[in-house]
């Protein structure tokens, strides 16, 4: 008879020969449970798989799929997690490593608190200086965590409300299996971004817990989905998962306060999708792949393009401010001045002047000139003004210094 399996590990492949032998080590050398590890291969065009081959040829743990053709992060996951034969499953991206350790204490915390889903930290890593651009090694270290067991919606909340990371990514959590297949946790095959989100499985689980043991390292490198440019199929995909997520939303019967928590976390998702649309919003090319989901489709075309979508980034005392302004300023030109004016549209707020830091090049913004701001400044368009500042907090100090020159009334900043 053989062992019972602990752990399925699942690997999903993709073009990554210079990194699958580190994380296939990672894991192999684990110890305190009986695990097995699944590879799936994304229709690599490099040696990843003639590298599994070999590793799967030395331990008859690894096990192969290969797929004839590339169809995602979503459904290879999906593939693997289908014929997994653990008690709990994990699945690790083939780019990233477990630190030591990692599986004996996920199935013990698991175990021994009869667990569906368990929350963890990992600490990440960069192949260069370049790839930080603001983003820190602990930034899914967990600060504020639950050792006690509780619902999946409970501890959502608790976490949510304590600044916690509740959104993904999958590489954070231990699974059980039953309860995986027994809730149709698979994701929507075909999903190129946001495959990852972790929402309907908080919803779904009866015991849930996080702690802040380093468990896994996360690898910042060129060329992964997170480090690659956009493209317009993950915005589709977001769109998909929202509705998918929304929809299960409807049919709970929740407390005021914990609706009032899940509207903050779907405020902040329709917001993502916004922010992301307006990257493609001179693409005229058909949205193939929201296409084949039509109510996803309906719900962007028909409900999403709101004019308040970020009227709750404005105070009741900043509106009225903003509604009595006789010189009222918009500072930037880009994504959030753009929101900020489908607001004042909606206000009826239309009389306004539009500065950038650098040059306009006869730029407008909503039939406004945009002018410099340091122009605007000699020419005493600022004078007594009311500034609604529309750019990257990341630039507060530098608009501060040129704002600060100027003799204006008020300032409001937008991205809060």
């Amino acid at each position: 008879m053989e062992n019972k399996i602990d752990i399925s590990v699942i690997v999903p492949v993709f073009n990554i020969e210079k990194y699958i032998g580190q994380c296939l080590d990672s894991i192999l050398s684990q110890t305190g449970v009986n695990f097995e590890v699944i590879c799936i291969d994304d229709a690599s065009k490099d040696s990843s798989f003639d590298i599994l081959k070999k590793y799967q040829i030395k331990d008859k743990r690894v096990k192969i799929i290969k797929s004839k053709e590339n169809r995602g992060l979503a459904s290879t996951r999906n593939a693997g997690f289908r014929i997994a034969q653990g008690e709990y499953l994990y699945s690790i991206d083939g780019d990233d490593m477990l630190v030591d350790g990692a599986l004996q204490k996920m199935y013990e915390y698991a175990k021994k608190n009869d667990l569906d889903l368990l929350g963890f930290s990992a600490i990440s890593f960069f192949e260069n200086d370049t790839l930080r651009d603001g983003k820190r090694e602990d930034e899914y270290v967990r600060k504020n965590s639950c050792f006690d067991s509780s619902k999946g919606i409970d501890l959502f909340v608790t976490l949510y409300e304590n600044g916690e990371c509740v959104i993904a990514n999958l590489c954070l959590y231990c699974i059980r299996n039953k309860f995986y297949r027994d809730n149709d946790l698979y994701d929507v095959e075909g999903v190129r971004y946001a495959d990852d989100s972790m929402f309907l499985k908080y919803m779904k689980a009866q015991r849930a817990m996080c702690v802040p043991d380093v468990l896994y390292r996360r690898r910042y490198r060129e060329g992964s989905v997170v480090t690659s440019p956009m493209k317009r199929v993950y915005l589709e995909s977001l769109i998909v998962v929202f509705v998918r997520e929304f929809c299960y939303w409807q049919q709970m019967n929740l407390s005021q306060h914990q609706n009032e928590v899940l509207s903050k976390y779907f405020l902040g998702r329709l917001q993502e999708i916004d922010s992301m649309s307006y990257l493609f919003r001179n693409d005229r090319t058909e949205m193939g792949y929201l296409n084949k989901h039509f109510a996803s489709n309906f719900f962007y075309e028909k409900i999403l393009k709101s004019k308040l979508l970020y009227e709750n980034r404005i105070t009741e005392a900043e509106k009225n401010s903003i509604l009595s302004a006789s010189n009222l300023i918009i500072y930037g030109a880009g994504y959030y001045a753009e929101k900020v004016t489908d607001i004042l549209e909606v206000y009826n707020k239309q009389d306004y002047t539009v500065v950038i830091s650098g040059e306009p090049n006869g730029e407008y913004l909503k039939g406004h000139i945009v002018y410099n701001v340091n122009n605007a400044h000699k020419k005493g368009m600022l004078k007594d003004a009311l500034v609604i500042v529309a750019i990257s907090h990341k630039y507060k100090t530098e608009i501060e210094d040129i704002l600060r020159e100027s003799n204006i009334s008020e300032t409001i900043w937008f991205d809060k």
